[in-house]
Order: C-alpha cells, then structure tokens, then sequence
C-alpha cells in the first residue's frame, strides 16, 4: 500500500501538471486572436497641408527678404519655393485631373523667372512687381483648380519673429 501511495503521490501531481499544461494550450489555440495593431499611423499630407507647410512658408520668406533688400537670402528662398513646389507634385502629381507640376510651370514659371531676374538685378521696385505676378499666378492656379477661395497676397507681418530678414553687411 505504501508504494501504491508514494507511486500515486509521484504520479498525481505530473498528470495534473500535464493536464493543466494540456488545458492551458487548447483554451490559447481556442481563443479568439488579439486584434492587429494598426502598425504605425503614416502621414499622408493632402495638397492643402502640403501647400501651408511647405510651400507658403517659402513664398513669405521670399516677400520679406525681398522687402529687405536681403538679395542672397531671397535667391535662396526663390530656389526653396520652386523645390517645395516641386514637392508638392511628386507628393500629388495629380490634384483634380490635372497634372500638379504642368499647373506650376504654367501659372508660376514666368513668375519666377522675372523674380529672379529682380533678385539678380538687385532692384526692389521689379521685385515687388515680380513678386506680385507670383501671387496672381498662385491665385490663377487656385481658380483653375476649383479652389478660389484660396487668395494669396502680400503678407504684411512675418510669419517669423525669430527670424531677421535685413541683409548681413
């Protein structure tokens, strides 16, 4: 009886063991999967957050440095006005069933040439005019695009404060 005993006492503890084991495996395999994480969120910026961010902050630089008279800074925020645009058309080189880059090259190209035709020329009277044809070019593309509402002007105050338009001598 003793060996009985020992023998059931050594036996029972490893089948409960062994059957809680085999209870706790097919109540995992039975249960209902955990939901997928979404996985990281991705920004996927549409054209309108793409032109506030990247793209209006260039052209209102490029207004104060020209106001200025900050010739080096101005060309450099002509240069980033067009790669912002540039941007934006590889982002979305479609918006409304027309082509992003066609529309800049379209109602901006000649604009930009004759800013940076002012810039070279260091002349603050045609680069006010230049900058003007920009803003009427930006505004024909929103009226081409459905979107008049969106009106461009001369800003009045920098969007800036931290930053120093005035020309380093």
């Amino acid at each position: 009886m003793l060996k009985r005993c020992s023998l059931v006492a050594v036996l029972l503890p490893a089948l409960f063991g062994a059957l809680l084991a085999q209870s706790a495996d097919t109540a995992a395999q039975n249960a209902p999967a955990a939901p997928a994480s979404p996985g990281p969120t991705v920004f996927n910026p549409g054209i309108g957050e793409l032109m506030n961010l990247i793209v209006q902050p260039r052209h209102t630089k490029l207004w104060f440095a020209g106001r200025e008279a900050n010739w080096s800074l101005a060309e450099y925020e002509s240069k980033e006005l067009r790669s912002a645009l540039a941007n934006v058309a590889k982002a979305r080189p479609v918006f409304r069933e027309q082509k992003v880059a066609d529309n800049v090259e379209m109602f901006l190209g000649g604009a930009f040439r004759a800013v940076d035709d002012a810039i070279r020329a260091r002349d603050e009277t045609k680069f006010v005019e230049a900058y003007a044809t920009v803003n009427a070019g930006c505004n024909a593309c929103h009226t081409a695009l459905n979107q008049p509402q969106v009106v461009i002007k001369i800003p009045e105050q920098p969007s800036y404060p931290d930053q120093d338009f005035r020309p380093r001598n």
